[in-house]
């Protein structure tokens, strides 16, 4: 019912009334409307007690509100639901929020004004993105890194074992800066810069193994000597995502090659734990 309801209708039960109906015309926007129930019936409006009841449904709708029912609760709802309302409401939190890709395939650079969707389900707005001229994990040398695809072989990779991502991380965490200023920090492990220093160091373990050896072959005598397996694979360096907690990090843009080669040449049959 539409209008005024008075107090006594608050409780469940039963109440006789007297409707007077007398023709009663509904317009609304100066337009006439016939006001019909859910199954196309017509229906009159009437007045009990000098108050005029109107069908909630027909009036609702010819202004352009959905109306619908909740018999588990006995509640009239004109517009939207509150589940729905809820819904619509968490569609409009991550509508154009960016999903950090779970694959090495797609490039991710994140940007000042970029809404992230964390693992935490918070969306976090990026105020401040890398410098793509200088100084930051995107660039080599002072230029921003190319977008083609990823590196090719240059050396055969079956000597390395298949070694499949990690889950993407996407995580805010609070923190000081160095002037002791709280701010609302992000971490993001990039999964397609971790693959490109994947491949680099493939291209390089392996030709810098091969040339050890082969200009110190007393080391592969003494290996022979301990019974110890002599075989390329057995010998290359290998590459693990994570656990720089165990090792002693080493902060340099791993894509830049030179810095790549520079490390690698000096241990090729060593561990390399990567993490971007």
């Amino acid at each position: 019912m539409f209008g005024g309801i008075s107090a006594a209708f608050a409780a469940s039960g039963a109440k006789t009334i007297t409707a007077s109906y007398d023709d009663i015309k509904i317009y609304v926007n100066q337009n006439r409307i016939e006001p019909r129930d859910a199954n196309g019936n017509a229906v009159e409006p009437f007045i009990s007690d000098g108050t005029t009841y109107l069908p909630v449904r027909a009036v609702a709708e010819s202004l352009g509100q959905e109306v619908s029912w909740d018999g588990s609760t006995k509640s009239v709802y004109i517009g939207t639901r509150p589940e729905k309302a809820a819904a619509e409401s968490a569609q409009n939190k991550t509508a154009g929020v960016l999903t950090v890709p779970n694959n090495g395939d797609a490039r991710f650079v994140p940007k000042a004004g970029d809404r992230v969707l964390c693992d935490d389900g918070s969306v976090y707005e990026i105020t401040r993105g890398p410098d793509l001229n200088a100084g930051s994990g995107f660039t080599a040398n002072g230029r921003r890194h190319p977008e083609e695809a990823l590196p090719e072989p240059t050396c055969d990779w079956s000597v390395y074992p298949d070694l499949p991502l990690p889950d993407v991380e996407v995580k805010r965490f609070q923190n000081y800066d160095s002037q002791g200023i709280f701010v609302d920090d992000l971490y993001i492990l990039n999964l397609h810069e971790m693959r490109r220093v994947q491949y680099t160091l493939y291209n390089h373990i392996l030709p810098e193994t091969q040339r050890r050896y082969r200009e110190n072959p007393g080391l592969l005598k003494n290996i022979e000597a301990n019974g110890k397996s002599t075989d390329i694979k057995d010998l290359v360096g290998q590459v693990r995502f994570g656990y720089l907690y165990y090792q002693t990090q080493q902060g340099f843009y791993p894509w830049d090659e030179n810095e790549v080669v520079k490390h690698v040449r000096n241990t090729p049959t060593k561990m390399f734990c990567v993490e971007v």
